[in-house]
């Protein structure tokens, strides 16, 4: 009879062990992608300021 009690609880103890990695691996992975976003979005910012710079750059010419 305590057999089962134990093989319980060392069932429930590796889900949460699971659930926890899971978690983990979670915070990781968005960590990952906020990263990426960041990036990608301060190098946009730089092209475009660029961009714009060039074409300030030719209008002034022009006028």
């Amino acid at each position: 009879m305590n057999v089962v009690p134990d093989v319980a609880s060392s069932a429930n103890q590796s889900v949460d062990e699971r659930v926890q990695e899971r978690g983990i691996t979670l915070r990781y992975v968005i960590a990952l992608v906020t990263t990426i976003l960041i990036t990608l979005g301060l190098l946009v910012a730089v092209a475009a300021l660029l961009t714009i710079t060039q074409f300030d750059d030719r209008i002034r010419e022009q006028a």
